[in-house]
């Protein structure tokens, strides 16, 4: 295979794969910050009810720990989260990261 062919092969599998990367990039990787209309207590798997500020989407926000833990049926990556209690009003830009059956909020 020609060294110009090989190159060109490269050039279009690099700009397909950062259009699949554009394509699949949406609200679930940075949905905004969300804003609490309800306390967040400092228990596990406590929730608030929130609103995305950019959007005005109604949501939760999930209370869950920072470090990776085993939790194969919890809570989708991208579903906003806090590592501390919160107070009404206050506002969090952690989401919850998924890799395979652990989960942790970051």
């Amino acid at each position: 295979m020609k060294v110009k062919q090989m190159l060109a092969y490269g050039a279009v599998a690099i700009a397909m794969s950062l259009g699949v990367f554009a394509i699949g990039s949406g609200t679930a990787l940075a949905p905004g910050p969300a804003k609490l209309r309800t306390a967040l207590g400092p228990s596990s798997g406590a929730t608030a009810s929130a609103v995305i500020v950019n959007t005005s989407i109604e949501t939760k926000v999930l209370y869950y720990s920072s470090s990776w833990t085993s939790d194969p049926t919890g809570p989708a990556a991208g579903t906003p989260c806090s590592t501390i209690a919160l107070a009404i009003g206050a506002k969090t830009q952690q989401i919850m990261q998924a890799r395979g059956s652990y989960r942790r909020c970051g």
